[in-house]
C-alpha cells in the first residue's frame, strides 16, 4: 500500500495524495490534496503537537527542530506552532536559536502578550521580526 489511500481521518474524510479537499484554516478556500505535506505535523492522525487537520503552504509553519521529542522539520498550523511555542520556548535556548528566535518582543510585553522575534536575512540587513504585532528592528549587515 502506498500513500494515495491511507483511510479516513477522525472526522471521516478520505486522506492520501489521491484526494483533494480545501485548506482547514477558517478563512481560507484554497484546494489541497490530503497527503503528509499538508498534514498538521507531517503526518496523519493526532500527533503531539498536530491537530489532524489539513492546510495550504499558506497555513502551515516550519519548526526546525524539537529538542524533547527530536522532531525536526515538522510543518503545523498556526494553533499548534502556538502551543508548541508556549511550552518549549520560555525555556529552552536549543530550540530558540534552531528556530531563529533571538528573544520576546518588547513591545507585545507592554501588551501583556507573549510573542517571539525571528531573525530573518536580506538586501544587506538583518531584521528582527515580531509573530504577532507588525514591530520590526532592522540591522544593518557587517560586512565581512
Amino acid at each position: 500500500m502506498g500513500w494515495a489511500d491511507c483511510g479516513v481521518d477522525s472526522q471521516g474524510r478520505s486522506i492520501g495524495y489521491a484526494f483533494n479537499g480545501g485548506c482547514d484554516h477558517l478563512e481560507c478556500d484554497a484546494s489541497i490534496g490530503r497527503g503528509v505535506d499538508a498534514a498538521c505535523g507531517g503526518m496523519h492522525g493526532d500527533l503531539e503537537y498536530a491537530c489532524e487537520k489539513y492546510f495550504c503552504w499558506d497555513h502551515l509553519f516550519f519548526i526546525a527542530i524539537d529538542c524533547i521529542s527530536g522532531v525536526s522539520g515538522a510543518a503545523v498550523c498556526d494553533k499548534c506552532l502556538q502551543a508548541w511555542e508556549n511550552e518549549h520556548l520560555p525555556g529552552c535556548n536549543k530550540c530558540r536559536q534552531a528556530n531563529g528566535i533571538v528573544g520576546e518582543c518588547e513591545m507585545c510585553q507592554l501588551a501583556g502578550k507573549r510573542s517571539w522575534y525571528r531573525e530573518r536575512r536580506g538586501n544587506g540587513v538583518t531584521y528582527f521580526e515580531c509573530d504577532v504585532c507588525p514591530h520590526i528592528d532592522v540591522l544593518p549587515d557587517e560586512e565581512d
